[in-house]
């Protein structure tokens, strides 16, 4: 090959390349209808939800431990767990 064919070779792998990248990228950005069809309406909360019969009985439940539980450092394992024996 002589010097202009490879120069032309190259340009016109480079016009392909950003042809192919325009391409994609035209391709990945989302249309208008696409946006608003994926657009999810949120329902209101219930404004009664806390005088529900559920939430009554969960809060009559009886409480069996405290929160956060609180580990003594005594009752752990080793300090370093890399450490050797």
């Amino acid at each position: 090959m002589n010097k202009s064919s490879q120069i032309f070779t190259g340009i016109f792998l480079i016009i392909i390349a950003i042809a192919g990248m325009w391409f994609w990228f035209s391709r990945s950005v989302p249309s208008n209808s696409q946006k608003q069809s994926a657009v999810k309406v949120i329902k209101t909360a219930d404004p009664n939800l806390l005088d529900r019969t559920e939430v009554k009985e969960i809060i009559a439940k009886e409480i069996n431990g405290s929160i956060p539980v609180e580990i003594k450092s005594e009752e752990v394992g080793r300090d370093d767990p890399f450490s050797e024996y």
